[in-house]
């Protein structure tokens, strides 16, 4: 796991009562992550992928991934295309915490309620064309009944205060 990604979103754990108190972060005890180690043969080519578990058990990580890890990667281009606070060396990029997180809420807001993949279609009844319904993720769940335009997103949802004027 990345530094950044600890320094943000880790706790520091409560002291016990004796001796000094801690003071550096620690991740959940419920976080999973992986490391996708790349072999390759002599010319450079790639021969498989082993994945080793970083944080939570094997079993359970590749539960949650499946037999690939690229629904996992998919994901994580997917979230720095539209994020550019987590790509290093943009003018985007995020020092301060409370701004990645506000960052990261809109981006997370914005793929959830207004963005419909085509993994979540409603397949298009027999015989009325190719196309199915668009959905969005937060519909497939039944959180909301509507895909929102980007106006009824940043008039609903309250943002995090970034200043303290």
């Amino acid at each position: 796991m990345g530094p950044a990604i600890q320094e943000v979103y880790s706790v520091v754990p409560e002291s016990g009562g004796r001796g000094r108190p801690p003071t550096r972060k620690k991740p959940g005890r419920h976080w999973q992550d992986v490391q996708a180690i790349r072999q390759e043969d002599e010319p450079g080519r790639c021969t498989g992928v082993r994945i080793q578990g970083v944080l939570g058990s094997r079993q359970e990580v590749l539960g949650w991934l499946g037999r690939s890890t690229a629904d996992g990667e998919r994901r994580h281009r997917t979230s720095r295309l539209f994020h550019g606070r987590q790509v290093r060396k943009t003018l985007a990029f995020s020092k301060e915490p409370e701004i990645y997180r506000a960052g990261a809420i809109g981006e997370d807001a914005d793929s959830n309620l207004v963005r419909s993949p085509k993994r979540f279609h409603v397949p298009a009844p027999e015989g009325s064309g190719p196309r199915g319904q668009p959905r969005t993720p937060a519909m497939a769940s039944g959180l909301t009944d509507h895909i929102w335009t980007i106006e009824e997103l940043l008039t609903t949802l309250p943002l995090p205060r970034l200043c303290n004027a």
